[in-house]
């Protein structure tokens, strides 16, 4: 669905993205994890088109992104950060969305998570009145509303409360059995275990692991995902781990 090919990107003098070639497979849920401005966020921004790369090019679904922007309408983003405009309605906020991003033809909205997460009661408040928690499950019914084949999460379960993020996790499973593609960023090495499939850990702008995880716990022989990684992580950087 996504094949990234030699990706590169300079911010000045500093190297946010040195490389990275990875290919992301439909029906799949990809965790990419990875220390503090290693380059997961350039890694997504560059993915949606809101960065553009030093050099290196990235294919959604067969098709070279640069320059284009339909690619967009089979993507879906939820952000870590709910920077929504506070006044508008949740309701004005939906109809904006609708009117702005058509469904695709023949593809029925997605209300799931917004029956849900019962965000009918909220639809006449004002998006600066609601909390936080409040706010990202409006961002994740958003990400999920126009069925996209793809699905960004960046960091999905900060700011929700412990049953948010459980109905959150059934809809990501949910569609990896529909055959689409699944991808999100997560400091918590248990999450990461339990929903992903593969692992894309990025070091210094680099890719230091591309594998799926249980081919790596295997490898490893470690009990944990995260004993896994620490392991690997407190080795000096070398080439790309793929199992």
């Amino acid at each position: 669905m996504i094949r990234i090919e030699n990706l590169t990107k300079k911010f000045g003098k500093t190297e946010a993205l040195r490389g990275v070639s990875v290919q992301l497979q439909a029906g799949r849920v990809v965790v990419i994890m990875g220390p503090n401005a290693s380059g997961k966020s350039t890694l997504l921004k560059c993915i949606l088109g809101v960065v553009q790369p030093s050099s290196g090019e990235i294919r959604v679904l067969g098709q070279p992104i640069a320059g284009q922007w339909q690619y967009r309408a089979d993507i879906g983003y939820m952000p870590q950060l709910n920077h929504l405009p506070e006044n508008l309605t949740t309701a004005q906020l939906f109809e904006m969305i609708r009117a702005v991003r058509k469904p695709q033809p023949g593809q029925p909205l997605d209300y799931e998570l917004f029956d849900q997460y019962e965000l009918q009661g909220w639809m006449d408040k004002r998006l600066g009145q609601l909390s936080g928690g409040t706010r990202q499950k409006i961002n994740a019914a958003l990400a999920f509303l126009f069925s996209p084949r793809i699905i960004v999460l960046d960091e999905p379960s900060v700011g929700l409360d412990p049953v948010a993020v459980e109905i959150l996790k059934a809809k990501i499973r949910k569609c990896r059995a529909e055959g689409r593609l699944v991808l999100l960023t997560s400091h918590l090495f248990a999450e990461a275990e339990e929903l992903g499939d593969d692992l894309l850990y990025l070091r210094d702008g680099q890719v230091q692991l591309d594998t799926p995880i249980a081919d790596f716990l295997e490898l490893t022989q470690q009990a944990s995902l995260g004993d896994a990684v620490l392991a690997y992580y407190h080795r000096p950087p070398a080439a790309p781990v793929t199992c």
